[in-house]
Formats: C-alpha cells, structure tokens, sequence
C-alpha cells in the first residue's frame, strides 16, 4: 500500500520527502526539488516562517 504512514506534521513531511519520489509527486502534487525551492523562495522572499507547533516547510 502506498498510503500508509501513520506519522503527521513535521515527521510525515519529513518521511515523504524521503521516500520515492513518486510518492513526493503525488502527496503534494509538486517534484522533490520544486517543494524545496518554493520553500526556499517563500521563506526568503514572503516573510513565511516557523511558529510554536508549525514549521515553515509544513
């Protein structure tokens, strides 16, 4: 099964964006190396950031 995780936040983002990346494509709709850049891009140039229980890349 494809899934399958029982982890949420930070802990299944991390699990997903270490798996296949077809799984990475398919849970966010968006290859591995464009999730990380439009974080970045975010981050960097938007003002998104981490709170207490959130992280910016979630």
């Amino acid at each position: 099964p494809m899934h399958t995780s029982s982890l949420t936040g930070q802990l299944w983002l991390s699990e997903l964006l270490a798996s296949h990346p077809t799984r990475c494509r398919d849970q966010l709709g968006l290859a591995k190396h464009t999730f990380y850049h439009l974080s970045f891009e975010l981050q960097a140039f938007s003002g998104l950031v981490s709170t207490k229980y959130v992280s910016a890349d979630e």
